[in-house]
């Protein structure tokens, strides 16, 4: 990603390969680093739908991986951010 910063394919990938990297920590008990493994794929998905505002993928790619990190974060105990992540992976996926 360094070397591409604007590569949103690329960008896409890493977010495929931090979700998956995050669904292993969470059926073995790495809460935390499940949790930043998913906050990673919402974020290379936020600056893809950043970049791209009219890609149909970016937009429904998002709240499934915003729902990802909802679970990780009420898992830890985050109640309220696991809130404002599901109401805004909800709002997202109305508008689609």
């Amino acid at each position: 990603m360094k070397t591409h910063p604007h590569d949103t394919g690329l960008r896409d990938e890493a977010a495929n390969i931090a979700s998956y990297l995050g669904s292993l920590a969470m059926r073995n008990g790495r809460l935390a680093e499940a949790r930043a493994r998913y906050t990673e794929q919402v974020d290379d998905l936020t600056a893809n739908r950043a970049a791209e505002l009219d890609n149909a993928q970016w937009k429904s790619e998002w709240p499934d991986a915003r729902l990802f990190l909802v679970e990780a974060q009420a898992e830890t105990g985050d109640v309220a951010d696991a809130r404002r992540g599901a109401a805004d992976a909800t709002t997202l996926s109305e508008m689609l």
